[in-house]
């Protein structure tokens, strides 16, 4: 049995996120955030930046290269995954972890307002994302859904759940 590993980050896009292509055509979107955190130093209250990395795969990573940049608040629902690789010059086994993208939602433009929380990702229901602190909706909004396929209302849906209610 696997071992369920989830997490939600939220903060802002380091820089523009770079797109790149596996040998077979495949998109990979990298990108990281900084994630702020308050924590109390003596008498005051000071911020510490948190960076961490991300990997968003397929479709998605097409269609989020073109509207994702530098500065964007996002939030972002993940689990762990890890690089690995041998060291050229040392030999050495090497890992890096970086989670990989189930879902992101885009909580604000680079350097203004809130944006509606634009969702992109699977969800069961096909629910506009947002949540807490993502603002009010400017204007009318379409979810884009670059997660896997979900199954009409009434019908059963087709092969694993990618999505399992545990």
């Amino acid at each position: 049995m696997n071992d369920i590993a989830t997490a939600t980050f939220t903060g802002n896009l380091t820089k523009d996120p770079e797109l790149t292509y596996t040998n077979n055509g495949y998109a990979l979107m990298n990108f990281s955030i900084a994630n702020n955190q308050s924590k109390k130093d003596g008498d005051q209250w000071v911020e510490e930046a948190h960076f961490f990395d991300f990997v968003l795969f397929g479709k998605r990573a097409e269609k989020l290269a073109t509207i994702l940049t530098k500065g964007m608040k996002v939030c972002l629902d993940v689990k762990p995954g890890q690089d690995r690789w041998t060291d050229k010059q040392s030999g050495q086994g090497r890992s890096k972890v970086k989670f990989i993208v189930n879902q992101l939602v885009i909580m604000t433009a680079a350097n203004s307002g809130p944006s509606g929380g634009q969702q992109y990702g699977g969800n069961e229901r096909g629910q506009q994302g947002g949540g807490a602190g993502s603002g009010p909706p400017q204007g009318p909004q379409q979810q884009q859904n670059y997660g896997p396929p979900q199954p009409q209302q009434g019908q059963p849906p087709q092969g694993p759940n990618p999505n399992p209610p545990w």
